[in-house]
């Protein structure tokens, strides 16, 4: 008699799983750090100077990328808020080990209908290092910065697309993330 199906998964497998999840997380910090390189390397080809020396950056915990949480959308009007259409954007400056980090800098932000068949940039902001710095929210369940920003009108569509730079005032470097995202 043949029994199949019974059994739980062989040692083997385990194994492989493990190591599988391991090298996906060592490609995930290798991939951060090749970022932060990248933006260095921009920082001073544009002629940025990074405003302490390279080797004291390599001590601290610096700014290696940028995430924007599932949090942002496009936020309808309501009474109490506002009569327009605004956009919500919550993002986050992360360190070389993808740990969410308070970090000085500036924003670059642009948002995209790309279902239309011209004109898809449907908005763009700058917000200075001095105005980010007001927007911060450190609590349990948002840990980054919450800019609104308004909209000229209602999106024709549902699906937009948002492109974020973050620009670190402490070494100048760059930093962007896309995501597509939709109506809170």
């Amino acid at each position: 008699m043949f029994v199949a199906g019974c059994q739980g998964p062989s040692k083997a497998n385990i194994e492989l799983r493990k190591q599988n999840a391991e090298l996906a997380a060592q490609v995930a910090q290798l991939q951060r750090q090749h970022e932060a390189d990248v933006a260095s390397m921009k920082a001073l080809q544009a002629g940025g100077q990074a405003k302490l020396a390279a080797d004291s950056l390599d001590n601290l915990f610096t700014v290696a990328g940028i995430s924007i949480s599932k949090l942002t959308a496009v936020v309808e009007p309501t009474a109490d808020t506002s009569e327009t259409f605004q956009l919500r954007v919550v993002a986050t400056p992360t360190d070389a080990s993808g740990q969410s980090i308070k970090a000085a800098g500036s924003f670059r932000i642009e948002l995209f209908d790309l279902a239309r068949t011209t004109d898809t940039r449907i908005g763009q902001w700058e917000i200075s290092t001095s105005d980010a710095m007001q927007k911060w929210i450190g609590t349990g369940l948002v840990n980054g910065y919450v800019l609104e920003l308004p909209l000229d009108a209602k999106p024709q569509h549902s699906e937009l697309t948002l492109k974020l730079t973050f620009i670190d005032e402490l070494t100048a470097r760059q930093f962007t993330a896309q995501k597509i995202i939709g109506k809170s």
